[in-house]
């Protein structure tokens, strides 16, 4: 039998397009169709045969597999190239498997088209995860446990602001309080499948991070663990909100109950002071009982004082303006918070004008709240001086003083 004909027959069968390309010296830079099998011609019809690649439908423009073709003749050697086509209307992406034959060519002519889409649209799909890790702060992890390999998403190095992907980077980072509990559920995935949470602190550039990680350990056939995946998100600023919350609800409860115990308070200093009066106004008292009492009358009438004003500060309403002294108020929050203040820190009260006493037209309470946030802003930032300056200033239409 000859070769050439058996040949035919043979490559007659191959499922995928396949055709057989001559040169002709006549016409430069162009390769003719010499042969093509069934799949072929039932692809690109049946005149692909005496077709030039260059020029002739349905293959279309093909320049880039000529030039590669001829190329790979002139080397002799195998080339692959990828090229995409307007075929009825639409795109079409082959792969063409080149292979030089005496002064020809043989050509396997492979649709890739599907495999073209799926590539991009994974790609699309694994650019759309990384922008949801990012802007979730989510980071993806997987474990090879027969080989150690890690596979880390983008976003993990952003979360544990290491630089190279292994285990000891992240063992590294883990809060060395926190590295037998870590141990512990790693060691729970591999003798169970999970799936576990653990919320667990790492340390970064020197601030403790607190991390929320989900962990499941995935078996081989056997049933013996060989993976673990896992996800892991920074939960710091979520915490911290939380821990804010919280002190501000054990705030309100102590405010409660300190109003509570202000209003008994004010209850027994009235019942002090009233009998301190009753007292007062007999005839028989020598001098020094009569200065004792005077001076619990004087004590216990600041204490309830304070004790209202302490508890005008709780209350909520509508606003109620009046004529306020300025030196007044201030003098009123110094006696207010000098109990709670550092003894190396001082506060004082300074009147710009000696002479003069400010009135304003405010709600004294809503005054004196303000007064006493803005001493106690000074004293949480590290004041060692605090100085309420009391004064009457005119400012004009383009002054910018506070």
């Amino acid at each position: 039998m000859d070769i050439g004909a058996f040949a035919s027959e043979v490559l007659k069968l191959l499922p995928v397009p396949f055709v057989a390309l001559e040169a002709v010296p006549a016409a430069a830079a162009d390769l003719r169709v010499a042969w093509a099998n069934p799949p072929a011609r039932d692809r690109f019809g049946p005149d692909i045969e005496g077709s030039w690649l260059d020029r002739d439908r349905p293959f279309g423009p093909m320049g880039s597999i000529v030039a590669e073709t001829e190329a790979c003749m002139r080397d002799a050697r195998l080339a692959v190239v990828e090229r995409s086509v307007q075929q009825a209307g639409s795109v079409v992406h082959l792969r063409c498997t080149v292979l030089p034959v005496g002064e020809g060519a043989a050509v396997v002519i492979e649709d890739a088209t599907s495999a073209v889409e799926a590539k991009a649209e994974l790609a699309l799909l694994g650019s759309a995860l990384e922008r949801v890790e990012r802007w979730g702060n989510l980071g993806v992890w997987e474990v090879d446990l027969r080989t150690d390999a890690v596979y880390w998403s983008t976003q993990v190095y952003e979360i544990l602001g290491v630089d190279e992907q292994c285990l000891e980077s992240f063992q590294q980072v883990v809060h060395p309080d926190d590295r037998a509990i870590m141990d512990h559920v790693v060691q729970r995935l591999v003798d169970q499948p999970g799936p576990y949470r653990l919320t667990h602190r790492i340390l970064r550039d020197g601030e403790v991070r607190t991390l929320e990680q989900h962990m499941q350990s995935v078996p081989d056939a056997s049933g013996r663990p060989v993976r673990l995946l896992g996800t892991m998100i920074d939960v710091s600023a979520t915490r911290a909100l939380q821990q804010q919350v919280h002190q501000g609800q054990q705030m309100r409860t102590i405010g409660l109950l300190a109003g509570g115990m202000a209003h008994d308070l004010a209850n027994a200093l009235f019942v002090m002071c009233g009998h301190a009066d009753v007292l007062l106004a007999r005839d028989d008292l020598d001098g020094a009982v009569r200065e004792s009492l005077e001076a619990i009358a004087r004590g216990g009438q600041k204490a309830s004082t304070l004790t209202r004003r302490f508890m005008a500060l709780g209350r909520h309403g509508e606003l109620r303006p009046v004529r306020v002294d300025l030196l007044e108020v201030a003098e009123d929050v110094l006696d207010l918070v000098h109990p709670t203040l550092r003894s190396e820190l001082s506060l004082r009260v300074e009147r710009v004008d000696p002479d003069a006493r400010p009135v304003v037209l405010a709600d004294a309470d809503r005054l004196r709240q303000v007064l006493l946030d803005l001493v106690f802003n000074a004293r949480d930032a590290g004041a060692t001086a605090i100085t309420l300056r009391i004064g009457e200033v005119v400012l004009g239409a383009g002054d910018q003083r506070p």
